[in-house]
């Protein structure tokens, strides 16, 4: 597999007799997200994620990052923030990384985070960060494995 992305970002894999294509999603794909958006915010309505959607989209310079079975079905995404931070400086900043569980052997999850990567470093950026929910240990042992560390919590307060 070729670990360099392409000018475009996009990058073909082939796993278990499968081609897979990673690219980051059109303005217009946006929406194709919902099924795996749900994954992790069950109670989510299709309304309520719309409205969230062009919220993200017209106040953040955000970007989706998808994995396509045949170019055809979105099977597996994360979102992506570039920012700067006092305390880390630019990074790439992940979000809701989410893959069918139909497609949960297919080692999509490893793809998926090399390209976010290589991104970040073409991106000029020092580090990737992310959350993961407190209860998801499935998703704490992926990032432990991958030589993520925990930095501090994450703290909310609905206003």
């Amino acid at each position: 597999m070729e670990n360099n992305l392409t000018n475009n970002y996009l990058q073909e894999v082939s796993i278990k007799d499968k081609t897979f294509i990673i690219r980051l999603l059109e303005l217009q794909e946006m929406e194709l997200m919902f099924p795996l958006i749900s994954i992790l915010n069950e109670k989510m309505s299709y309304e309520l994620f719309q409205e969230r959607l062009k919220l993200i989209i017209d106040t953040n310079k955000y970007q989706c990052v998808g994995i396509f079975d045949d170019q055809k079905n979105l099977v597996a995404c994360a979102g992506l923030w570039q920012l700067a931070k006092f305390y880390i400086g630019k990074h790439l900043e992940v979000d809701n990384v989410a893959v069918l569980s139909a497609y949960q052997n297919y080692g999509l999850g490893t793809q998926l985070m090399n390209w976010v990567e290589n991104y970040a470093k073409q991106e000029n950026c020092i580090a990737v960060e992310l959350n993961a929910y407190v209860g998801n240990e499935k998703a704490h042992k992926f990032y432990f494995n991958r030589n993520y560390k925990i930095m501090g919590f994450h703290f909310r307060k609905n206003v």
